[in-house]
């Protein structure tokens, strides 16, 4: 009994980070969710497309690493460790303007997961969101 127990619990998690999944491909911005060192473990295409990768290619990858090595961009790399420091520091959203692109960015600790980030990227200018 226990071992079918585990599998069903192996399954809800399965169905649930295929839900995630969907959600965050459904979304028109460019997601993703962190862990505390920087490794992506979801996001969508709307964000790998920057990369030239698929999103199951990314999972699993380091977001500085991407940064660093696929953009080179090191200084956004260490902007973005600095945003991400913030917010596990305070519990509070960050948000911020990509030099590079001028999109607003937004960093928050997911509130069910909180060894998890949650990072958006919207095509608006920081200006228009301080309105």
């Amino acid at each position: 009994m226990p071992v079918l127990m585990k599998k069903n619990s192996s399954s809800e998690k399965s169905r649930s980070d295929d839900t995630v999944s969907e959600l965050l491909e459904s979304l028109p911005d460019a997601v993703y969710l962190i862990d505390l060192k920087g490794v992506i473990v979801n996001t969508n295409s709307q964000f790998t497309a920057q990369f030239g990768m698929q999103p199951q290619e990314c999972i699993g990858a380091n977001i500085y690493d991407l940064l660093i090595n696929v953009l080179q961009l090191p200084e956004l790399a260490d902007y973005h460790r600095e945003k991400c420091q913030d917010v596990l520091r305070t519990g509070k959203r960050v948000v911020f303007a990509d030099e590079k692109d001028e999109n607003l960015r937004i960093l928050v600790r997911n509130k069910y997961a909180e060894d998890l980030l949650f990072s958006s990227t919207h095509p608006a200018r920081l200006s228009a969101y301080n309105q």
